[in-house]
């Protein structure tokens, strides 16, 4: 008895599994390609963008500003005050063009697609500051000053942190350009949504400019004192990209993208820094004109992060070519990009120099056009 039912019992559940796994693959794709413009049997694909955008980096603060603060020493009445620092100068970051043009091709072989890009991107800043004149060229040490004395100091000198400063001025630019090719492709998972999947290779190469000068005139007690700095970091690197576009579709016309991608690159960097200083005397005698350069070469891993978003309007004409418009935001990370070094000490014999390791991020409205014929 048991021996029949457990036969009917197989019987029933094995017979309809092995008429299913009998049966064909589903006819017709899975991911319906959005692929080439119907009736084609490939695509060219141009388009190019408007970029503008902004540049900033961290760690890049170029002057520190301080004033003399009493110290509460009720015993040396000479020593009642001593400089402190209290805000670090920043850049006030700057708006520039930009550009991007690219050249793809939409196969038949399920819609997958071929593209490359180029990106070219300047950016420029300057910024200053001062504070009235002050009469004591060391306000590290306690002593009589005026309480409220104002005075910068900075890193990025030959004596780092060593010298008060009465006006410092600086100017950053960064020269951008980056060539992406991959291989992708957009296809249906439902009604309304669309994705498009890629990976392959990304390269780039820039070039990052930064100069810091800060100077104070001779007074009663204060030598004249001239400094300057002018670093350029050179970059290059290759790399695997990955990512995944999406859109997501209102109409037949308009939808919302929203892209991710992120690159792994391997490369060089060459920093070299050109610093002066320049001081003399009440009477005009010459103490100190000295110039050094210093150099470091750096090899690493530029990591990479891409976030897109924005509106797009597209449209089929006659099934012979299809036209998209889109405007976005888009930013762009780059981890540790910054590797310009500054000193630790005020003592150029013993100072280290680390690099920053500061982020670069790139980032702003896009307009795009493109044609796919």
């Amino acid at each position: 008895m048991n021996k029949k039912l457990c036969f009917q019992f197989l019987t029933m559940f094995l017979i309809p599994l092995v008429a299913w796994a009998g049966q064909s693959s589903p006819a017709g794709e899975i991911t319906p390609s959005v692929g080439p413009i119907p009736g084609s049997n490939g695509n060219v694909r141009v388009d190019a963008e408007f970029l503008w955008w902004y540049g900033s980096v961290t760690d890049l603060s170029y002057a520190i500003k301080g004033k003399t603060v009493a110290t509460g020493d009720a015993v040396n009445p000479a020593q009642s005050a001593v400089w402190t620092p209290s805000k670090k100068e920043e850049f006030d970051w700057s708006w520039d063009p930009g550009v991007r043009i690219g050249l793809g091709l939409i196969t038949d072989h399920d819609g997958w697609d071929v593209y490359s890009n180029w990106t070219y991107f300047y950016n420029s800043v300057t910024d200053s500051s001062s504070v009235p004149p002050f009469n004591d060229s060391n306000l590290a040490q306690a002593g009589p000053y005026p309480l409220g004395t104002r005075a910068f100091t900075s890193t990025w000198f030959l004596t780092p942190n060593g010298e008060f400063l009465r006006r410092v001025k600086a100017k950053w630019a960064i020269l951008f350009n980056q060539i992406d090719s991959r291989l992708g492709r957009s296809f249906w998972i439902s009604r309304y949504l669309s994705l498009q999947p890629f990976f392959g290779v990304r390269a780039y190469w820039s070039r990052m400019y930064f100069n810091v000068h800060g100077d104070r005139p001779a007074r009663v007690n204060a030598t004249l004192f001239s400094t300057s700095s002018t670093y350029g970091q050179k970059s290059w690197a290759v790399g695997l990209l990955g990512g995944i576009n999406t859109a997501w579709h209102i109409n037949p016309n308009w939808s919302i993208f929203a892209n991710t991608s992120i690159a792994l690159a391997y490369g060089k960097s060459w920093i070299r820094r050109k610093s002066s200083q320049l001081e003399i005397d009440q009477t005009g005698v010459t103490l100190g004109n000295l110039s050094a350069t210093t150099q470091d070469t750096i090899y690493q891993t530029q990591p990479f992060v891409d976030l897109a978003m924005g509106a797009r309007w597209e449209k089929t004409f006659k099934e012979s070519f299809r036209l998209l418009f889109d405007l976005g935001w888009e930013t762009h990370f780059l981890i540790d990009y910054n590797q310009l070094f500054r000193g630790t000490e005020p003592v150029i014999s013993f100072t280290d120099l680390p690099s920053t390791n500061g982020n670069l991020t790139l980032s702003g409205l896009t307009a795009r056009g493109r044609i796919d014929f």
